[in-house]
């Protein structure tokens, strides 16, 4: 049920514009919030709604930054517009299966995690595989070339992991090594 008093959209000053779809800190809430940044992304990067300068999601609302000299009436209609058809059409996160190699050579601690958490280290694996999270804010995992979704990882998407053997993880790494720019990865040792 939607409650009728949500969203509500409280002017920040004459450039922002707060959107508030409850008070709550639920995993509902977060998704229709990520719901309404899906589809405000979508129309942003198809040339509706230039006097958007950036925007930044909470877990229950959604904070739209805008040039002072547009018509604000126009955009809040339009912002309207798109937190209604969000919340009608409450569509998900994607949920994406991340791979992870439980070889020995990668896992340093986690031996000394079994002992801290007095669980096997076989099982702390199959329990972290099992595990879905939904990611709360945006990840610095960024395409630049990608002007439809430049993030990999989105507020309202989840999380879960599926292990790979060490040659897996090989074959996926040098698939994708000359598509990498490793140089923010590195680690400078002194």
């Amino acid at each position: 049920m939607v409650n009728q008093k949500f969203p509500r959209f409280l002017r920040l000053g004459d450039s922002a514009i707060t959107i508030q779809f409850g008070l709550d800190t639920t995993r509902e809430l977060n998704q229709q919030v990520s719901a309404f940044i899906n589809s405000l992304e979508e129309e942003i990067n198809t040339g509706y709604l230039p006097q958007i300068i950036e925007y930044v999601p909470a877990v229950s609302s959604a904070t739209i930054y805008f040039h002072p000299e547009c018509n604000q009436a126009d955009l809040i209609s339009s912002l309207k517009r798109i937190s209604t058809k969000t919340i009608n059409n409450h569509q998900l996160g994607l949920h994406w299966e991340l791979p992870i190699c439980f070889d020995p050579s990668f896992l340093n601690d986690l031996t000394e995690i079994s002992e801290q958490l007095e669980i096997n280290p076989h099982e702390l694996q199959k329990k972290f595989c099992r595990s879905i999270l939904q990611v709360k804010m945006p990840v610095p995992l960024f395409d630049k070339n990608n002007h439809i979704r430049p993030t990999l990882l989105r507020s309202g998407d989840m999380v879960s992991w599926k292990p790979i053997t060490l040659p897996e993880f090989e074959e996926i790494f040098n698939s994708q090594k000359s598509k990498i720019d490793w140089a923010p990865y590195q680690i400078q040792m002194q």
